[in-house]
């Protein structure tokens, strides 16, 4: 059984005996229920972000406290400007500029004439942190860097302490810019650093400081996000091979259905953390003040009482019809980049299986999980296609 297998069982059976239980694994209360994630996700009263999401512990400094890890007020004021940041006509402007990164990145795994090669460092990974970099207004001769910094950045995620050095310098490079932006004063640029410099809210502007952490989760979760669910969807269709037929004989009429299948199937966030505030109860199971509650988005989205077939990947699913998949969370803090992950996923997975005839998992090859509870995706990918010696 393949590792995505065993853990929709895995929580397939914890489910079954009870959706909302103290799990020691993750030291917390896991809730592996559609509804019962719903609930926690909608009850930010009780369930709070800004003692983190990963490891709930002592609350973060109010500076730190930015999107993902702030509660209301002070998560409505930042949300609001960047939900307008990232609109889908927005994103949309950064159509041909995808399209022409993947095709160089595409150009650049032919060029090598081999017919192997890894998904994720060669496309999966490069790919969303240069599309980040040019809505951001990163200049060009610090791109190379800045894609460095995001794939260190997604790293230290499985291997915390490791890379907090390097990670301290991309935070002074991003604290530049910032600086920079502010001395070019207002109008003089669009992008969205500027943007977010610049932005007023009650007549109040982000610091500097909040500007920054700003730029630095819209790009480190942004940026594993859509790796993780390029690289989970190749792997899903090798999985289900008649789905992947299917998806094959129409690429451009289904890919927009195959990627909510996957952020649902095999989404990038397993799931986040909260800690609750006072006395509360989920699906009337009493949760105490202070406990740690972790909402499983994956068992959500693989909830029977939800949808039929949930441990399959099904090209085609309907989704003008159904509830909306836990990939991107629920309620006030769903994903914020969640256009620009849709766009870059669909433009890499449309371009890949049109230039690469015969893309499949490199056979024998068996790809090892990312560790941990929060992020499910792969270390590595390894892919084969048919070059023209080959075919």
């Amino acid at each position: 059984m393949s590792a995505p297998r065993q853990l929709w069982s895995d929580l397939a059976e914890e489910r079954s005996r009870c959706p909302v239980t103290r799990h020691e694994d993750v030291n917390a209360v896991r809730v592996t229920s559609y509804a019962g994630v719903k609930e926690v996700l909608r009850d930010f009263r009780s369930f709070s972000n800004r003692f983190g999401t990963v490891e709930p512990g002592p609350e973060l400094p109010v500076e730190d406290q930015v999107l993902a890890f702030a509660d209301p007020p002070r998560h409505s004021r930042q949300r609001k400007l960047l939900t307008a940041a990232l609109s889908a006509s927005r994103v949309e402007r950064l159509h041909d500029a995808m399209q022409q990164t993947v095709d160089g990145l595409i150009d650049a795994i032919i060029a090598t004439g081999s017919p192997d090669f890894e998904l994720i460092s060669s496309l999966a990974s490069p790919f969303p942190a240069l599309m980040t970099a040019e809505l951001m207004g990163v200049p060009h001769e610090l791109r190379e860097r800045f894609v460095y910094y995001s794939h260190l950045s997604e790293l230290s995620t499985a291997m915390p302490g490791v890379y907090d050095a390097e990670l301290a310098q991309w935070s002074e490079m991003i604290e530049e810019l910032v600086r920079q932006r502010r001395a070019i004063g207002p109008g003089a640029s669009d992008d969205l650093i500027a943007t977010m410099c610049f932005a007023e809210t009650d007549g109040q502007r982000f610091s500097d400081r909040e500007v920054g952490q700003m730029v630095q989760l819209v790009n480190s979760a942004g940026n594993t996000t859509t790796t993780t669910l390029i690289s989970n969807i190749v792997y899903a269709l090798d999985e289900f091979p008649e789905q992947k037929k299917l998806f094959l004989s129409d690429i451009d009429g289904l890919v927009d259905s195959v990627v909510e299948e996957g952020l649902r199937y095999d989404g990038p966030i397993q799931g986040l953390g909260r800690l609750s505030q006072c006395p509360a109860q989920i699906q009337g199971y009493d949760v105490p003040e202070g406990e740690r509650v972790f909402g499983s988005y994956a068992a959500a989205s693989h909830d029977p009482d939800i949808y039929e077939r949930p441990d399959e990947f099904v090209v085609g699913r309907d989704w003008r019809k159904l509830p909306p998949h836990m990939g991107f969370g629920y309620g006030i803090h769903h994903c914020i980049g969640a256009n620009l992950a849709r766009l870059e996923a669909t433009i890499a997975l449309t371009t890949l299986y049109k230039r690469l005839p015969g893309l499949q998992v490199q056979p024998g090859f068996t790809p090892e999980a990312v560790p941990g509870w929060t992020f499910r995706g792969w270390t590595g990918m390894m892919l084969r296609y048919e070059t023209r010696e080959h075919s």
